[in-house]
């Protein structure tokens, strides 16, 4: 993805609205279920708790002790995963980490790896049961206030969602587009098709040129959470006949 939209996408979020700013003046809002809508994200109950910068505890000390400095260990977990083939615990915690540290905060070039969130996503029965969307949605908002107050700095927060959220959102005609959605959103998309619309984009005047057509509608979408007999969390949507389960 490149550079120049996220760049460009972060300065003109406004955190204390939740909203972009298009260049004819409209403000594109995001809200929580956007977050559900395009990424597909379980949105529970929980709410995700995070180590404090100094605390520390066993189950801290046990994920230094397989990964070692949390600071850069991020690039090493695919590898290490492979590598020791138990699909225990430790895989499952992991594999969480991975994604929210590379798939959802997307800090490639500074390498950090999340590890904070190790402090919930620990105990492996309770990851289907948190509000994720919630953690995409205030790290959004908290991460565009601080590098707003250095832009210098590489912008560290939710640039996948950001970006999808962009060009689900902003229609321009004169560009094309995806007509017919499915939930999540984020299936509809692929690198090619993504890349191909940004560059258009970028060589017809830049972006932000389109206008705000809100949240499309899918179909009836119902959002039912319930609790089944041996206690595992679902949360169903159903699209199209279409049914999603994190069980």
């Amino acid at each position: 993805m490149p550079r120049e939209i996220s760049h460009y996408l972060v300065r003109q979020f406004d955190y204390s609205k939740c909203a972009f700013t298009l260049e004819n003046g409209e403000e594109v809002k995001i809200e929580e279920e956007d977050v559900q809508m395009i990424l597909g994200l379980p949105r529970g109950e929980l709410d995700i708790i995070e180590y404090e910068n100094i605390e520390t505890d066993d189950k801290l000390k046990a994920f230094r002790t397989r990964w070692g400095n949390p600071v850069n260990g991020a690039p090493l977990v695919p590898m290490k995963m492979i590598e020791n083939k138990a699909a225990d615990n430790n895989f499952k915690i992991d594999f969480v980490l991975f994604m929210v540290s590379y798939f959802l905060w997307c800090d490639h070039l500074s390498q950090v790896s999340r590890h904070r969130i190790l402090k919930s996503i620990s105990d492996v029965d309770n990851i289907k049961k948190f509000n994720w969307c919630k953690f995409v949605f205030e790290g959004l908002v908290n991460s565009c206030e601080k590098w707003k107050g250095n832009e210098k700095r590489h912008y560290q927060g939710p640039q996948t969602f950001l970006i999808l959220c962009y060009v689900y959102k902003v229609s321009n005609p004169e560009l094309g587009g995806i007509n017919d959605y499915r939930f999540p959103i984020l299936s509809c998309w692929n690198d090619t098709m993504l890349k191909f619309r940004l560059d258009t984009e970028w060589a017809n005047g830049g972006f932000g040129r389109g206008s705000d057509v809100g949240r499309i509608p899918l179909s009836p979408l119902q959002n039912e959470k319930t609790t089944k007999d041996e206690g595992e969390y679902e949360e169903t949507y159903q699209d199209r006949g279409q049914t999603r389960r994190w069980i």
